[in-house]
């Protein structure tokens, strides 16, 4: 057993007893939409069942709804997220005690400003951290008060210190972690974020997904991000305004939301693009699959903090190529695909001579079945045993 960082390992063989996790997410999937919270409740779900579940018993607690408990099977316990942040906190420490016991044999964090007030709790036991993204820079980059990042950002260093291991979803975010937040790097393990195949397989043909949409038969981008600034949102609304000079008949499917909508809302009037642009609102899950199905490109023209892109992934997955930014993991994401759908920077102009060229003819897309094949290395069959290895590594 694992006492601290750097402490001797035991490896611990398959066939024992099930291990007993404790996995400290941030906001319950679906009611709260995320990247963090869909890939905790994906793997809290691969981890339950088989051919896991011999393997390790999981308690799970979060922010959320009280719904997270039946939704779950009685896993996940729920923190009503409308209590201030003082009685949020506290409320998550009893209930963490109360999941203690028996004391779990490994701890797990998704959003170091939950995992804080729990770090006294898991005595000598492991803690394996998944690295989301830096919550410090984030907040700055969405405008946040550099007094307040600075806070963050110590409250951040203070739970990976304590760490034994820290997953990240990318080499991009792993040398972040080493070089921001002083981590040494024989505790990062690198390990995608994973995808559930399943819901991409037996999709209809394009033109049927399009159909069943109600998006007609133009060439179609896709874009689902959350609509703040360092996802470049404007920068690709500019370069829409730049290929309508080309090619008025593409048309673009933004889907999201955040605080940016009303901003682009009012960009999309000003440069015209009310017969190229439409704002989809959220997307369901349900309609997700089918609408990465009927496009015929996903662009995702993120600036700043991009540590995977799960949407790529799983636009991949259901056949349609993405054309990304070389920010974050993304370039880790479209590597050994055709170098044109990474481009050479986020600025419109560069996003506009990428999607001219795809729309001329010039660059030939990936057909559907290469896409689907390059996705299956994020499939969660192959995450779910690189994550494990990893808690094994620990007990």
């Amino acid at each position: 057993m694992v006492s601290g960082p750097g402490a001797p390992v035991t490896v611990w063989e398959p066939g024992s007893a099930p291990r007993r996790l404790l996995a400290v997410g941030g906001g319950w999937f679906p009611a709260q939409p995320g990247g963090l919270e869909r890939y905790y409740f994906e793997l809290a779900a691969q981890l339950t069942a088989p051919p896991w579940l011999g393997d390790w018993s999981l308690r799970g607690l979060v922010v959320g709804p009280k719904a997270a408990f039946s939704e779950s099977g009685g896993r996940v316990v729920a923190v009503p997220s409308a209590l201030p942040l003082p009685a949020r906190l506290a409320a998550l420490r009893r209930e963490a005690k109360q999941l203690s016991s028996p004391l779990p044999q490994l701890w797990t964090a998704h959003f170091a400003l939950y995992a804080l007030p729990l770090l006294d709790l898991l005595r000598r036991r492991p803690l394996v951290v998944h690295f989301h993204g830096p919550w410090a820079r984030e907040s700055l980059a969405e405008g946040g008060s550099p007094l307040a990042a600075a806070a963050k950002r110590q409250l951040e260093r203070q739970v990976y210190r304590r760490a034994d291991r820290l997953i990240a979803l990318s080499a991009a975010f792993a040398d972040l972690l080493a070089t921001e937040y002083r981590v040494p790097s024989e505790r990062i393990r690198v390990i995608p974020g994973g995808v559930d195949l399943e819901r991409f397989r037996d999709l209809p043909s394009r033109q049927q997904a399009r159909a069943e949409l109600g998006w007609g038969e133009r060439p179609t981008l896709f874009c689902l991000r959350r609509l703040s600034r360092r996802m470049g949102l404007p920068a690709l609304l500019e370069a829409m305004a730049e290929l309508k000079r080309w090619h008025p008949e593409v048309q673009l499917k933004l889907a999201g939301r955040g605080e940016l909508a009303g901003e682009l809302r009012q960009l999309i009037q000003r440069l015209g693009l009310e017969n190229q642009v439409e704002l989809l609102g959220r997307i369901s899950e349900a309609d997700l699959p089918l609408a990465l199905r009927a496009s015929d490109l996903t662009i995702l023209p993120s600036r700043s903090l991009e540590g995977f892109g799960l949407v790529a992934a799983e636009s991949l997955a259901a056949g349609t190529p993405v054309m990304a930014t070389p920010v974050g993991g993304l370039p880790e994401v479209l590597a050994g695909l055709p170098d044109g759908l990474l481009l050479p920077g986020a600025s419109s102009r560069e996003i506009a001579g990428g999607l001219r060229r795809v729309f001329s003819g010039e660059l030939e897309l990936p057909s559907s079945r290469i896409c689907q094949e390059h996705a299956v290395r994020f499939g969660w069959q192959r995450v779910i045993q690189r994550i494990t290895a990893v808690y094994r590594e620990v007990l």
